[in-house]
């Protein structure tokens, strides 16, 4: 074979090699080798479809029923994360960031318990949040317009008017997290926040078991009734239950947006929980507790300060005699000295009366 020719059958030679190659050599450099999350092995996995699922994730979640926020903050850790793994090139991180964001948004879903949950977390930002007058005012409105439809039961378009809270609450896209300090300004914490009190259903109707799913006022001034003559005649008050006081808290701001099926659910959790408390060792020495975090900030003229001692001894003794009830009774009238209300209807009155 002439020089001319095995020159030619060398070119022909590498541009079948490169032919041949070159898809490969392509898909190897486009690829990296991650561990699947089921079978735990090493996988080649493609950079462009990682990135791609990052943008088709986005846009689902942009145009889908469901915020960022509506997840649990784990999740919400895992969002904060992507981007920046993203820009670091963390491939592997990053896929298994989208398939766990992926699964929990899939698994969602508009119900009742969902919504009214959600209507909560809004509601609680709302409350704490420093709007100007306008968002105040529109997201007041928003917000009331969403208890209305949850009183009917139109779930999805209590959720969208929800989401549209949360633009005004935070701006952006339903994909959007805001920032770690705008979350603080609203809420003192990521998330639901250290003072959200989880509502569970089990409660709600444990609270209320003949309820029947009603949810209006006729509902709410029921349950207001029975639940004010119980901690009457039991000489109950926010601070004997958990998590009481928060829940009255709770209480107030719903009904002030006149959301009144958010204000049931919170006032059959507050039932559940009296029915768990039996005047004891413990709620009398709970009793105690909450009344030296009040006396510290209580402003008592001299004649007060010397009854209020008075009871706390008078207390005391019963406390060590063993007599739960006397003591109990004893630190009502403490309590009151303090700046408790003496009529319990005052707990489910927004007007401070």
């Amino acid at each position: 074979m002439s020089f001319a020719g095995r020159r030619l059958w060398l070119w022909l030679w590498l541009g079948c090699l490169v032919w041949m190659g070159g898809p490969g050599i392509a898909w190897a450099s486009d690829s990296v080798m991650c561990t699947d999350l089921e079978t735990e092995k090493s996988i080649p996995v493609s950079i462009t479809g990682v990135r791609e699922s990052v943008t088709a994730l986005r846009a689902r979640v942009e145009r889908g029923d469901f915020h960022v926020l509506d997840l649990n903050s784990s999740l919400q850790a895992r969002r904060r994360r992507l981007m920046g793994d993203l820009a670091k090139g963390s491939w592997c991180v990053v896929r298994s960031h989208v398939v766990n964001l992926d699964d929990e948004f899939l698994g969602l879903k508009v119900d009742t318990e969902f919504v009214a949950e959600k209507f909560r977390r809004v509601e609680r930002w709302y409350r704490n949040g420093d709007l100007r007058f306008e968002d105040n005012r529109k997201l007041k409105r928003v917000l009331g317009e969403a208890a209305k439809l949850m009183a009917k039961d139109r779930n999805e378009a209590a959720n969208r008017k929800l989401n549209r809270a949360l633009s005004i609450l935070f701006g952006g896209t339903r994909w959007t997290l805001p920032s770690s300090d705008k979350f603080s300004a609203f809420d003192g914490n990521e998330g639901a926040g250290e003072d959200y009190v989880e509502i569970l259903s089990y409660e709600v109707e444990g609270g209320c078991p003949n309820l029947d799913g009603k949810k209006g006022k006729r509902s709410l001034n029921r349950v207001v009734k029975e639940l004010t003559r119980t901690l009457r005649e039991r000489s109950l008050r926010p601070l004997d239950l958990e998590d009481g006081e928060r829940l009255i808290q709770d209480f107030r701001g719903y009904y002030s947006l006149e959301a009144v099926w958010p204000s049931i659910r919170v006032l059959c959790v507050i039932r559940a929980r009296v029915s768990e408390v039996e005047i004891g060792l413990a709620s009398v020495v709970r009793r105690f507790r909450g009344i030296n975090k009040m006396f510290v900030g209580a402003n008592l003229s001299a004649s007060e300060n010397q009854e209020f001692k008075l009871l706390i001894r008078e207390a005391s003794s019963k406390l060590g005699d063993r007599q739960f009830q006397g003591a109990h009774k004893i630190l009502d009238s403490a309590l009151v000295l303090l700046g408790e209300p003496a009529s319990f209807n005052h707990y489910f009155s927004t007007d401070g009366t």
